[in-house]
């Protein structure tokens, strides 16, 4: 009986556990989503991809910014990456990331077809 209780314990811990990750990049999401408009002030929709927690991809879809310069677009991810290093604080190792801007905000796909994209300088803003 003992051994029973054992392997059920072990095993709720086991599928508890992903479902944690899973609610804390929820929580990181929601703070993202919150934060974002102090960078992008016209955003309609935002999707994160966090791979390793050394990459990352931010698809934004905002029209009204997709046509924005790209020295623009380079100092809005410079931005974008200095939001994403405080929220994610000791949490990431983010080394490369880019920022997708898509005028479509119902666009789905995490690599649009009209994506824009521009890297997120991790390296220059941990200096």
């Amino acid at each position: 009986m003992k051994r029973v209780v054992l392997m059920l314990l072990v095993a709720v811990g086991l599928f508890a556990m992903p479902s944690c990750k899973e609610e804390a990049e929820k929580d990181y999401t929601k703070v993202m989503e919150d934060s974002l408009a102090t960078v992008l002030p016209t955003w309609q929709s935002v999707k994160v991809n966090v791979q390793n927690k050394t990459y990352v991809d931010v698809i934004v879809g905002d029209p009204g910014f997709y046509s924005a310069a790209p020295e623009v677009r380079a100092q809005k991810a410079k931005e974008l990456g200095g939001l994403l290093l405080r929220l994610y604080k000791g949490d990431n190792y983010f080394e490369k990331g880019n920022m997708i801007i898509t005028k479509d905000p119902k666009n789905t796909d995490m690599a649009p077809k009209d994506g824009v994209s521009t890297p997120i300088p991790f390296g220059e803003l941990k200096k």
